[in-house]
Parts: structure tokens; C-alpha cells; sequence
């Protein structure tokens, strides 16, 4: 009888051990029913009626900018200060100003721009580049606190304890984030800290400090600007159920659990039509729910479509259709609030340096003329202005 019991129990045991190992029972795949986000998005799904003409025709006109604005969503791009772009260019602000609600510097709010020198801090580009938004009813996104990239030279030859580590790491924060405290909006606190196998990516910060130290960021973070909105950004996580995506979403769930200040994941969405572009529009959905169930905004932060040269209609019309899919799949989502493209026009892109061999990922060519996917982006949002019309008439 005793050796019956002693085998029931082993039996249990082992069958435990099987399911949890199991990778389709693994943490990132368990239902969410027993999860109680800390923090809620606030569901983006209203209209501003009064914005619209009387004849919706007119809409197909409209800039990108004054679409979004009714919709209550952001369309945004990242802003490159040179020489040759901003805030030298005139054509470069034009098109800035008229077809885009919200920015994100692309480079000069990062460490080795801020803190080029440990001695000091320097501001200089970020503020023209928040005061230039104010200026004209735009939402800024700071990006990025703290990144395995672009840290200045000074910094990446030290050699910190974790106590010492940990009190640069917060000092920068609490110093960058309090610099713009009510005026930036949104940060991107942790920028790529998995990588593409789901283990965690090797950074400083992570050799010096330890798996702890993306909730010491979030804590100075909020700690900083109890009302900003702080995003965790990382680029294929709209690969449903990847590697990556898993691991990311166990990350924030347990950091959430454990009342760290998490409020938005940031989908980076960098795509290439010679790997198919974007997925399909059910899977970012998918991927965006998955996420919204806990609690997360969802936004797309750095979005391009790079075409293999040479740049052809069929590869434009390609293009035009992965912004179709990412647009009015995050536009149907409540919990997605905006999507940010990494450029204005083709003449300005990290692409052509990183990526040899493609090119033109942006909505504008190099002359600043709308291509397809300009278009494709403007019928998402009218498409949408209809969908919520119609959903209103309806009493939904």
C-alpha cells in the first residue's frame, strides 16, 4: 500500500515537471486570468466630431496629421538634427509640421549625445527639438534612457562596481528625465534588452548591475515624472509567440507583478520586403492583445519598410501594403495610441548605412513626394474615422 502511495505521488511529480517544461505551458503562453495588471491603459477609441468637414469627402485631402487629430492618435517620425534636416531645411519642417502630431529625436536624446562628456550635460539639441513641438501642438517621446548602443566612449572604459554602476545609471536618469519633466510625455526607458534567442542581451549595464537593473531604471524613471508614460521599446516583437516575443512579455509580466512602473511596450517595427515585410494584419493584432492584456499600451515607435534595390512600382506596392497592415491594425486597437515612423523621406535614413543593398523605407522619396504608402496610411486613418462613425450610429 505504501509503495502504491509512493508511486502516485512520483506519477504527479513527473507529470508536473512535463507540463511546466513543456514549451507551449511555459510562462509566456499561461492564460491571463489570474493576472492583475497594476496599471491600465486608457482605451483609445473615441472621435472628435467637430473636427470633420460636413462632406468626408474632403478627408482624402487631408494631411496625415489633422486625420490623426480626430481619431485622438498620434502619427509621428523621428527627427534628425543635422545639417541638412532639421531645423536647417525648410522643405525638412514643412512636410514636418503639416503631416505629423508627435516627434521622437532619432539620435540626439541618447547618452552619447546628452553625456557626451562626464563632466557634463548637454541639452542643447533636445531642447529645440521639444521647444520646435510645443511650438506646434506636437507630443514629444523621449527616447531612449538606457540602450546597449551609442554610449559614449567615456562611459563604455570604466570598469563600475554594482553600487557604483547602479548610482550613474540613476543619477542620468533622474537628471535627463527631470530636465523635461511635464514636457516629454513618454520615454522610452529600456531600449533592447533582449535579444533574438530570448536570453537577456549583453549590455554594461547588465555586466555591471545585474537582471535587476530595468526595474532600477523604470523606478528612477518614475521617480522623476510620476505622470510620464514609461515605455519598455524593442524591435520583432510583433512575431507572435517568437523567442523574443515570449521573453519580453515574461520580463514585464514579473516586473508588473512586482509593481514596477511599466505602462507601454514599444513595438520598434523595423521590416524589409527581401524577409516579406510585415506579418499579416491578424498577427500584429494578435501580438498587440497579447500585450494590452496585461494592462501595457502598444505603440509603433520606429517604423520603416526597406525595399531591396532596385525600387520598382510592384516593390512600392509592396511597401504600401506592410504600412496597411501595421496602421489599421494598431488604429483598431484600443490599446494602441500611436505609430511613429523612423524618418520623414528617403533622402534621411538609418537604412542606406545599416542595411546595404535596400533603401526607400520611408513614406516620402527623396524629393519629399508621397509615395504608396503615404497613401496606404492616409486610407487607414479615414477608414477608420468611418469605422468609429459607424460604430457611433450604431449605439456601439
Amino acid at each position: 500500500m505504501r509503495r502504491r502511495f509512493l508511486w502516485s505521488i512520483l506519477v504527479v511529480v513527473i507529470t508536473v515537471t512535463l507540463l511546466t517544461g513543456m514549451p507551449g505551458c511555459r510562462s509566456g503562453n499561461l492564460p491571463d486570468e489570474s493576472f492583475t495588471p497594476p496599471y491600465s491603459y486608457v482605451p483609445n477609441t473615441g472621435l472628435q466630431k467637430d473636427k470633420l468637414p460636413e462632406d468626408l469627402s474632403e478627408l482624402a485631402e487631408w494631411p496625415l496629421r489633422d486625420l490623426a487629430d480626430v481619431l485622438n492618435f498620434h502619427v509621428g517620425t523621428a527627427v534628425a538634427y543635422t545639417a541638412q534636416t532639421f531645423p536647417n531645411s525648410e522643405q525638412y519642417v514643412e512636410v514636418l509640421t503639416r503631416e505629423f502630431n508627435a516627434v521622437v529625436a532619432e539620435n540626439v536624446m541618447k547618452w552619447d549625445t546628452i553625456r557626451r562628456s562626464e563632466s557634463s550635460y548637454n541639452f542643447g539639441p533636445g531642447d529645440a527639438i521639444v521647444n520646435f513641438a510645443e511650438e506646434n501642438g506636437m507630443m514629444v517621446r523621449g527616447h531612449t534612457l538606457a540602450w546597449h548602443s551609442q554610449n559614449p566612449s567615456w562611459l563604455m572604459g570604466k570598469n563600475y562596481s554594482r553600487e557604483e554602476a547602479i548610482q550613474v545609471l540613476e543619477d542620468y536618469i533622474k537628471t535627463v528625465v527631470g530636465h523635461w519633466k511635464g514636457r516629454i510625455k513618454e520615454w522610452d526607458v529600456v531600449n533592447e534588452a533582449i535579444d533574438d534567442n530570448g536570453k537577456r542581451r549583453d549590455s554594461i549595464w547588465q555586466r555591471w548591475i545585474g537582471d535587476d537593473w530595468i526595474e532600477i531604471a523604470f523606478r528612477a524613471a518614475h521617480e522623476a515624472d510620476p505622470d510620464a508614460l514609461l515605455f519598455y521599446n524593442d524591435y520583432n516583437l510583433e512575431f507572435l509567440n517568437s523567442a523574443k516575443q515570449n521573453a519580453v512579455y515574461d520580463l514585464l509580466k514579473k516586473l508588473l507583478a512586482k509593481g514596477v512602473p511599466i505602462h507601454g511596450v514599444g513595438f520598434q517595427g523595423h521590416f524589409g520586403l527581401e524577409y516579406g515585410g510585415a506579418p499579416s494584419k491578424a498577427t500584429i493584432k494578435a501580438s498587440i492583445d497579447r500585450f494590452a492584456k496585461l494592462g501595457l499600451y502598444v505603440q509603433f515607435t520606429e517604423i520603416d519598410v526597406r525595399i531591396p534595390k532596385d525600387v520598382t512600382p510592384q516593390k512600392l506596392q509592396e511597401q504600401a501594403n506592410s504600412y496597411r497592415n501595421i496602421f489599421s491594425a494598431a488604429l483598431e486597437h484600443p490599446a494602441c495610441n500611436a505609430v511613429l515612423v523612423w524618418g520623414i523621406h528617403d533622402g534621411h535614413t538609418w537604412v542606406d548605412y545599416l542595411f546595404p543593398g535596400t533603401t526607400a523605407p520611408l513614406l516620402f522619396d527623396a524629393e519629399f513626394n508621397p509615395k504608396p504608402a503615404y497613401d496606404a496610411v492616409r486610407e487607414c486613418l479615414i477608414a477608420e474615422i468611418e469605422r468609429r462613425l459607424k460604430a457611433e450610429e450604431n449605439g456601439q
